[in-house]
């Protein structure tokens, strides 16, 4: 009956109104059944258990509490249905009917672990959401402040008040960068225009602020928004705004939830594991009790299989149960089984021709024809082709003879376990959701009459399920929010509540149950890495070996360049030396200090590669003595004595790096649109100066170390490799590979290789590079089996006619009218072409690339829908023509995008753990008990400050007392209410009391950071952090009440920049709550290697940011493109925004095709060079935006 109830739901077909059909009106007539069973059952149980007041009674159970509410609610319908009261409707509360079938997970042991990891992180998600929420409201009410009405406003035409734009208008305003209305138009507000997405993006009010921020944050169209600022009110600074919110709400507190899920999901596995092994002892007790039971039974029973088959049969199994002794009831039971599998083996030939009669009977049956005739049907689609790529599956054959992609497999293999339990509950959310989404928005996105209805809507079960699917993964959610929002009257009426249904199917989908995926593949790849060692032992001597020597060539210290030896310092071997606040001691018996203060490293006749080993009068090691270039200069010359004290010498160590820093400072500040301008030519001549300088400092070394023919020679060091090669490319005539210089960056590594983190972080991205090696040639091979399948499917299927109304190429010629916008007022006329998808599945290439953007979650759902509408090659789309292919595109990014990028990340996040733990692998104490340690000696004790004057205590008592601090916060939370009334259009009394009210909580900080003083006095009141942050928003509050009352017309500083003081106040409350503690304590200790890491990623933006300046710096702008005055790479600042924008996902596939090589991408004529012009180049575009945007994507979703 609950399946049946299901199906009946989901073959519902809403309209819109009160239209309905004949298969709806048996549907509702079926559901008061439905009500009747579900209504008999619950009664039933009720009298079977109880009803609540005793143990195991019927409410005492949580499945049978959510039966009742939805037993009770059904009921309810059909009494308000029966009682006609049109105004009252809770039919959708039916679809919670489907939630029944959860009543499954208590019979499926994986299930309940991932739901009940789900549930248990329940508790620390609240924290997570708390955080979150405190940084979407404060952001909200900076917002409020800033950018309160700016969007409103667009241009209008001065006599009529219609936008110039129509619907697509932008803002617009009066600064100095603002989007300006032409000579013939005004900038203001017109009913006519509510705002940018029908007046719902905003920030008028607090409600669209938070929702706004919330969309900022999930990273779908924040850069609309931000755009959308930067014209109403410049684009010096709400960059800051909108970039520091992505990086505080999306890549870092977002990511907590994985940390907790995480955790979670390894507590409930564990606790799986440990009842398993509980319930397999005691079934092996039970199940010996039974045998032995057993046996004593068989002994008294009556032997009655003596005589039952031909002897000869038995003749072997007789001679065999000779071998065992009499004595032993086990041997007498075991020679009976035998007898018995040899009567089974005697009756084999009699089942074998008889399953032969059943196979013939079976094809002669009519329903083995149907089933023919249907799979005919299914095949003839797809094509044979599709079925036989399944056989590139041999080639995970090749895991027999590979070790590590074998103990890859054995993980994937392992995590399937989860992730299959995983997928039936990710499936059920998908029903709930699909069937809710039929009952609230079927047959109600039809909202413009001039338009066209959205792709994505909830008017059948199939497509509300792809709609939820699309929200689920995050692409364009807002946008089908919006036309939610639309649908129930627009932001102005009571449609903005139904935002609630599209937040929470989104944080709960995307947020949490995706999450599950990766918390699950690092769980097991953990678990994985633990037990790779006792089975794949033998194979690791030798790779080990080799991958520490490569290791060894990249990352270590190029000890011929160091004045001193350098030891490893570890706590666990007891060689430790206090040094910066921790211990370590020295091996004395292998140091000695110099009269000169230098350090000589004697070991013996054996001595380490790549040490120094430098005496007064020697300056590179033995081979390095023994060696030089074609022998000119000798090895004993005075000339490479004095090069190598040269280079080794502190000062010019210092003067290449801070040449290596300007040069690349430099190369940031051409200008890739003027070749011969001034800038450029003084800068040529700094660039021929600092080229000077490399390959001065790369002579000096060849002529010390020698070329290549003997040990630690200059080009035996891959640092020395990158600098060769960066000098190589410095020609000018090489404008874009010269942007290799800047890896010269990478050489301050080296020097400050002493930095625990820092060279942690280089480490693991090394050796991540090597451990991922498998995971992407298994995720390669996948994706190719899928580009296959695509190509057979989707070849010549994609391509269209600009005249929708033609559906093949020999009748798409000619014109055709276009109405620009859907305006009916403003036809233009167009020549008809047969035009291709930007993405298509035509070969391997195209179909590799347009699966790869799939599997990144952008722009999908419109490929999706391209799929189903194509028909045949050379043939236009027809509206849902074959919806069925929505499975290959769901399956691609479940197993892709889902499982194995899941699986990709795992991989990096374990390498990371493992490399921060390998110098510790020979420790005896575990994490946990060397951070004790380690807390525990650099552990300081804290001051706290006792006032010896009376009145300064009495004072004290007071400031320090829990009744002061809980009145400080109840003064904190009313201030924000007051800060969030702030709205648009506000009444002037209400603005009054606002700015009254201000005043008054400005007095009361201002009074408790003057009492503080009073009390700590002022060495003691700045020792606490706390204490400056509240001093510095007070003077901020204080200035900006000063500003707004002196001069409120000229205060822009205040209105901009002072008002966010208000703001600031909010912080104070993350200091209250033990969960909310513990949550921003790891999110600061985080900081501490942090720096490190976003060391790597400034290198890795400020390189491709340059490069964009370079290569498409020079593509005009348009509107209607990716490429326009917001998004560009005209200068530095404007590409290392298009970059942020590719890291964080979004639309990076437009700006891709944007600046590839296609007639449309056109030059900014103003940028050509004559040369440029002889030739009549026209376009900018280049194929380099291929692997230019792919390989950022790829890097940066590795590091950010």
């Amino acid at each position: 009956m609950i399946c049946a109830n299901c199906l009946a739901l989901a073959i519902y077909q809403p309209y819109s109104g009160l239209d309905s059909d004949f298969r709806n009106t048996i549907l509702e007539m079926l559901e008061y059944v439905f009500i009747f069973v579900f209504t008999i059952e619950c009664l039933l149980k009720i009298v079977a258990y109880g009803f609540v007041m005793h143990p195991g009674a019927y409410l005492r159970n949580a499945w049978n509490i959510l039966d009742f509410v939805i037993i009770v609610v059904g009921n309810c319908s059909t009494a308000l249905s029966w009682a006609n009261l049109p105004n009252v409707d809770v039919k959708a509360l039916r679809a919670f009917r489907v939630l029944r079938p959860l009543r499954l997970v208590s019979g499926v042991p994986s299930l309940q672990i991932v739901l009940n990891s789900v549930l248990q992180a329940m508790v620390p998600l609240f924290h997570v959401a708390l955080l979150v929420l405190f940084v979407i409201i404060i952001y909200a009410i900076m917002g409020l402040e800033l950018f309160c009405g700016k969007l409103s406003r667009t241009c209008v035409h001065p006599d009529t008040g219609l936008p110039l734009q129509g619907g697509s208008s932008s803002p617009c305003g009066f600064g100095h960068s603002a989007r300006h209305c032409s000579i013939n138009a005004n900038c203001s507000e017109t009913k006519y225009w509510p705002g940018p997405n029908h007046g719902i993006t905003n920030f008028d009010n607090i409600g669209f602020a938070m929702l706004t921020v919330f969309t900022c944050v999930s990273q779908e169209g924040w850069t609309d928004v931000m755009y959308w600022v930067n014209d109403a009110v410049g684009n010096e600074w709400p960059w800051i705004y909108f970039v520091s919110l992505v990086v505080l709400g999306s890549f870092f507190v977002l990511n907590l939830v994985l940390g907790v899920l995480s955790g979670e999901f390894s507590k409930e596995r564990e606790k799986a594991r440990v009842r398993g092994i509980f319930k397999k002892r005691r079934e092996k007790i039970r199940f010996e009790e039974e045998l032995r039971s057993y046996l004593d039974w068989i002994l008294q029973a009556e032997d009655i299989w003596d005589a039952v088959g031909d002897e000869a049969t038995f003749e072997t199994v007789e001679n065999n149960d000779a071998k065992y002794t009499s004595g032993s009831r086990l041997d007498w039971l075991l020679r009976r089984f035998s007898r018995l599998k040899c009567k089974k083996l005697q009756m084999l030939p009699f089942y074998s021709s008889k399953l032969r009669r059943k196979g013939r009977k079976l094809i002669k049956s009519q329903a083995f024809y149907w089933i023919v005739i249907v799979l005919a049907r299914v095949i003839k689609p797809l094509g044979l082709s599709v079925l036989r790529s399944a056989r590139l599956l041999r080639l995970f054959k090749v895991t027999r003879y590979w070790d590590s992609l074998r103990n890859l497999v054995a993980s994937l293999l392992n995590s399937l376990r989860s992730i299959v339990s995983l997928l039936l509950l990710l499936f059920l959310f998908i029903v709930i959701f699909a069937l809710l989404g039929m009952q609230i928005f079927g047959g109600k996105f039809k909202f413009d009459p001039f338009g066209s209805k959205p792709r994505s809507n909830f008017d059948s079960f199939p497509q509300s399920l792809l709609t939820v699917f699309q929200i689920l993964t995050g692409e364009d959610w807002n946008s089908v929010m919006y036309a939610g929002i639309q649908s129930f009257g627009g932001a102005s009426s009571i449609g903005i509540v139904v935002c609630v249904y599209f937040i929470v199917l989104f944080v709960c989908g995307n947020y949490i149950l995706l999450n599950v995926f990766l918390a699950i593949a690092v769980d097991n790849l953990g678990d994985n890495d633990q037990s790779e060692p006792e089975t794949a032992l033998p194979h690791v001597n030798e790779e080990t070996l080799q991958e520490q020597d490569d290791e060894k060539m990249i990352i270590d210290n190029d000890n011929i360049e160091q004045e001193e030896a350098n030891f490893e310092i570890q706590l666990c071997n007891g060689e430790t030396q206090r040094e910066n606040g921790q211990f370590e001691q020295l091996n004395n018996n292998n140091n000695w200090s110099n009269s000169d203060g230098t350090k000589d490293e004697t070991d013996g006749n054996n001595r380490k590669r790549g040490a120094s080993l430098l005496a007064k009068d020697d300056s590179f090691g033995e081979n390095c003595r023994k060696a030089s270039l074609l022998h000119i200069p000798p090895y004993n010359s005075l000339l490479r004595i004095a090069c190598a004290k040269l280079i080794r010498h502190a000062y010019f160590k210092n003067l290449v790096l801070l040449c290596i820093l300007v040069s690349s400072a430099l190369l940031a500040a051409e200008d890739p649109l003027s070749r011969h301008s001034t800038l450029n030519d003084v800068l040529g001549f700094f660039d021929i100066f600092f080229t000077s300088v490399f390959t001065v400092e790369i002579v000096l070394k060849i002529i010390t170390f020698g070329l290549v023919l003997h040990e630690e020679s200059f080009c035996r060091n891959a640092f020395n490799l990158l600098d060769l090669l960066v000098v190589a490319v410095s020609s000018g005539a090489i404008s874009v590979v010269k942007i290799l210089r800047v890896l010269r960056v990478l050489r301050p590594l080296r020097a400050i290789n002493r930095a625990k983190g820092l060279k942690h972080v280089v480490q693991c991205v090394i050796v991540a590079v090597k451990t991922i090696g498998n995971i992407l040639l298994v995720t390669f091979m996948l994706q190719f089996m899928f580009a296959i399948v695509g190509v057979q499917l989707f070849k010549g299927t994609f391509y269209r006619c600009t005249d929708s109304t033609k559906t093949n190429p020999q009748d798409c010629r000619g014109v055709f009218i276009h109405y620009d916008g859907g305006d009916r007022t403003k036809p233009v006329v167009e020549f008809r072409e047969w035009v291709n998808n930007d993405f298509n599945f035509d070969d391997i290439r195209n179909a590799l690339i347009s699966l790869f953007v799939v599997g990144t979650f952008e722009g999908w759902p419109d490929l999706l829908y391209v799929a189903i509408d194509s028909t045949e090659e050379d043939s236009g789309p027809v509206y849902n023509y074959r919806q069925a292919v929505a499975i290959f595109f769901i399956a691609y990014i479940v197993v892709i995008a889902f499982f194995m990028q899941n699986i990709f990340v795992g991989f990096v996040i374990i390498t990371f753990q493992n490399e921060g733990e390998r110098e510790y692998e020979n420790c005896e104490l575990d994490k946990n008990q060397r951070k004790c340690i380690d807390f525990t000696l650099n552990v300081k004790p804290q001051k706290r400050y006792v006032p010896s004057s009376q009145f300064r205590y009495k004072l004290w008592l007071f400031v320090t007392s829990s009744y002061f601090e809980y009145g400080i916060l109840f003064i904190i939370i009313l201030n924000t209410f007051v800060l969030a009334m702030r709205h648009h259009h506000p009444n002037p009394i209400t603005e009054e009391v606002l700015d009254f009210l201000n005043f008054i909580f400005t007095s009361v900080f201002a009074a408790e950071v003057l009492l503080k003083l009073m009390a700590f006095t002022i060495v003691n009141y700045f020792a606490d952090a706390w204490n400056v942050f509240d001093f510095i928003v007070v003077l901020g509050s204080v200035i900006d009440i000063v500003c707004s009352k002196v001069g409120p017309g000229e205060s822009v500083i205040s209105m901009n920049f002072f008002r966010l003081f208000r703001v600031m106040r909010l912080v104070k409350l993350l200091g209250r709550g033990e969960g909310m503690r513990t949550l921003v304590w790891t999110f600061l200790k985080s900081f501490q290697s942090l720096p490190y890491v976003v060391l790597l990623i400034v290198l890795l933006f400020f390189i491709y940011a340059v490069i964009g300046m370079q290569v498409f710096g020079k593509i005009a702008f348009d509107d209607d493109t990716q490429i326009h005055r917001h998004n560009n790479f005209r200068t530095f600042y404007s590409a290392l925004l298009v970059l942020f924008r590719c890291a964080t996902g979004e639309a990076w596939q437009n700006i891709m095709l944007d600046c590839s090589d296609r007639p449309t991408v056109l030059c900014e004529k103003a940028f050509l060079h004559e040369d440029e012009e002889a030739s009549g180049a026209t376009t900018c575009g280049t194929n380099f935006a291929y692997p230019y945007f792919i390989s950022f994507f790829i890097l940066s979703s590795c590091l950010v």
